[in-house]
């Protein structure tokens, strides 16, 4: 045998090693996550509750009614766009156009929106081995370092919800590419055109990842632009695959009105405590000396145990800089790129314009989760302090010290990843479930109770009708109700009637909500129905008397443990009942009541509105003659898609000496039921005034807010009632159309 032939056999039997050992790594952190449930990922469902039921709903849905980017699965009669559900439209696209080949995963939906992102780890592996070996690096150096490097990963804590952002392949396979760029620069148009589509594609998975590679790539543009070497095709990538994404989904999105500035910007951002870890030995040393998180963070990022190495490193810089690297693929660019984006994921960008970049490019303000963006830093400053650590070791001449300092970090690696897993292990075993969506039959048994089959209705409705996404409003949502109609909407194919996602659209999600208002509301969405047949409702027994009078108008189907079913027609849902003026009494006063007419613009049928801009006094009012009894505030406010947010309410309530003896606060999640007119929402309060009170004052805090109709009345007392345009009125903190 040649020594060419040996030389070749050499090269594949440690490619096979090399492999195995990552299979073998990746199935012990898989064991370590889940245990058993590791092999268990289509019987066992990892979260029934939260994102993680609504991500399965919308991915099976879609690939069982073979859709494409429109998902019709919630918010009928509308639907959205599949993104918004975290559908990962462009996985299930490629597994619809399988299916239609013959490759049929159905019954198995759950497998693969469980396991894909365990497949994809084996992806994330194979570009941060390649990565790391173009450093240079041995490969049993490099098979420890990437798989204690997925052991740390933040992205692992996504595996249990949001099962789109836990693909790992899709930041090393763009850092991978652009270190090939750097390498072939006579092909870096190529690579320009390969990096811009591979972002494209995982935009259609998650927008995030789009984001984060273009974020990544921008910042290396900056960091070579000091140098006056100007990368113009990688900018031009990550720019250009941003631009067809918004093409695309402009062309495909028929709503205008999604919200434009979704609050937690400042709240999701990385920090410094989330460069170290929240759990284990660092947590158990400094204890409360200093401030560290208790938990997981969007922004987490911790980098390993090497982040405590930089001195050393430091230390032995000379044989870190002399050290033979490729010119083409040196690690310190890489590293400030990915610092710059962790400086942007601390939000550093809005701190030094004092928010004001925010105005300036609006599109910044979608980017809520900032938190996410740490994740370049992550990958490339574990697999940069990684090599660094290696090159500054191996330089020892003291070969048993270069062996203890490997054998320590090795170590205190596995430390750190075993606390880590456990954690993740332990929290999810709380959320464990059976395949709610095949084996939930709660609703289906009710039916067959009554003799009713799914055919019969033309969709579902929750109540109260779930807002999740809205951004500007946020209701309260109720937990039965939702679990029983996601597995039954999936197994019948009836769509469900409001939203379970994010960014939607502000007319068609509040005309959904609308359908659970008071029978003084016209039903907007009612005209869009796709047909005369009843609607299926289902209430939870605790919100039966908050809904008592919508309910009455339908007929009882079933009563289960936890909801009643009930079978509701389309006349009675669109009947609007109306105020008959002649048969009313005299008005009782109201304690205050303003519609601002004083103030600029059409407000809610009324001729003005206030614009709240700060902590705002709508009223200071006497109390004394209303001791013991219980009064009723209500506001309505306007959902508008670009400016404005919620607000937070506080009614200040003092004695005869001024000195505040109460406060009461409530906000819209405090709300369980609202009325809906338009784009205006109203919400209400009912509070007890204290025995020694003499005065409240009524306070809303908010940015750009509109509200109008702003009332206090006293409950259980006559009736306060006034006329206002277009044949409304006001009647007991309801607006209704009269006769």
């Amino acid at each position: 045998m040649n020594t060419s032939v040996k030389q070749t056999q050499n090269t594949y039997l440690n490619a096979a090693l090399v492999a195995l050992a990552y299979l073998l790594g990746l199935l012990i952190i898989g064991y370590c996550l889940l245990g058993k449930v590791l092999f268990q990922l289509d019987t066992v469902m990892l979260d029934r509750s939260g994102d993680g039921f609504k991500n399965y709903f919308s991915f099976a849905w879609q690939y069982k009614n073979e859709g494409g980017f429109w998902f019709e699965g919630m918010q009928y009669p509308y639907g959205d766009l599949l993104g918004f559900a975290d559908g990962q439209p462009a996985i299930v696209m490629f597994l619809v156009g399988l299916k239609k080949l013959g490759i049929d995963f159905s019954g198995n939906e759950m497998l693969l929106v469980q396991g894909l992102p365990f497949l994809g780890a084996f992806l994330g592996v194979y570009f941060l081995h390649k990565i790391i070996r173009s450093y240079q690096v041995p490969n049993w150096w490099s098979v420890i370092t990437v798989l204690f490097c997925v052991a740390l990963s933040p992205q692992l804590y996504r595996l249990n919800a949001h099962f789109a952002l836990a693909y790992m392949f899709c930041f090393p396979s763009i850092w991978y590419l652009l270190i090939l760029s750097e390498k072939n620069r006579s092909r870096e148009v190529f690579y320009a055109v390969f990096m811009s589509l591979l972002l494209l594609i995982y935009g259609f998975i998650h927008p995030y990842h789009l984001l984060i590679g273009t974020i990544f790539l921008i910042g290396y543009f900056m960091v070579k632009a000091t140098k006056k070497e100007f990368r113009w095709y990688i900018l031009i990538a990550g720019l250009s695959a941003i631009a067809f994404y918004l093409i695309i989904n402009n062309l495909l999105d028929p709503a205008d009105d999604r919200p434009q500035n979704p609050w937690g910007a400042w709240h999701y951002k990385a920090e410094v405590s989330d460069l170290f870890p929240f759990y284990g030995w660092y947590a158990n040393l400094v204890g409360d000396t200093y401030s560290i998180r208790s938990k997981y963070h969007e922004g987490y990022s911790y980098i390993g145990i090497l982040i405590f190495a930089i001195p050393f490193l430091v230390y032995r810089r000379k044989e870190i800089m002399d050290a033979a690297f490729d010119q083409a693929t040196k690690i310190k660019d890489i590293l400030l790129a990915a610092i710059l984006v962790l400086m942007f994921a601390m939000g550093m960008h809005i701190l030094l314009t004092d928010h004001k970049i925010l105005d300036w490019i609006s599109s910044l303000r979608q980017f809520r989760a900032l938190g996410r963006f740490s994740w370049p830093f992550y990958y490339v400053g574990f697999i940069s302090l990684s090599v660094m650590f290696y090159r500054a070791t191996i330089s020892i001449h003291s070969k048993w010290k270069a062996g203890l300092l490997f054998l320590f970090v090795i170590t205190m690696w596995a430390v750190d990843g075993n606390s880590y897993m456990k954690i993740f292990h332990d929290k999810r075993n709380e959320y464990l479930s059976p395949n709610e969506l095949y084996t939930n039959s709660v609703i289906q048994d009710g039916l067959n109770k009554a003799n009713l089959t799914a055919d019969k209705f033309q969709a579902i409705m929750p109540l109260p009708v779930s807002m999740e996404g809205a951004e500007k409003i946020r209701t309260y949502r109720s937990y039965f109700p939702k679990i029983q109609t996601i597995p039954f909407a999936f197994q019948t194919g009836l769509p469900m009637i409001g939203a379970h996602m994010s960014r939607t659209s502000l007319s068609r999600i509040l005309k959904q909500y609308q359908l659970g208002a008071s029978a003084f509301v016209e039903k907007e969405a009612i005209k869009d129905f796709k047909n005369r047949k009843d609607v299926l409702v289902i209430l939870s027994h605790k919100d039966s008397l908050l809904y008592a009078d919508f309910v009455n108008r339908g007929f009882v189907i079933d009563r289960n443990k936890h909801t009643t079913l009930y079978r509701m027609p389309m006349d009675s849902l669109e009947k609007v009942q109306y105020i008959h003026t002649d048969s009313l009494g005299k008005a009782a006063n109201a304690v205050f009541y303003s519609d601002f007419t004083d103030e600029n613009g059409r407000g809610l049928l009324s001729k003005g509105f206030k614009i709240i801009n700060s902590n705002t006094e709508l009223a200071t009012v006497n109390v004394d003659s209303l001791r013991a009894k219980k009064i009723q505030l209500s506001f309505w406010l306007r959902a508008d898609a670009d400016d404005s947010k919620t607000p937070s309410v506080d009614v200040k309530i003092r004695n005869s000496d001024k000195k505040e003896i109460k406060n009461e606060h409530f906000s819209d999640m405090d709300m369980k039921r609202c009325e809906v007119i338009n784009n205006w929402i109203q919400l209400k309060k009912e509070i007890t005034i204290p025995e020694m009170a003499s005065e409240i004052t009524w306070f809303i805090s908010s940015e750009k807010l509109a509200i109008d109709h702003a009332l206090i009345t006293v409950s259980s007392e006559e009736i306060f009632w006034q006329k206002m345009d277009d044949r409304y009125m006001i009647y007991d903190h309801f607006i209704a159309q009269y006769k």
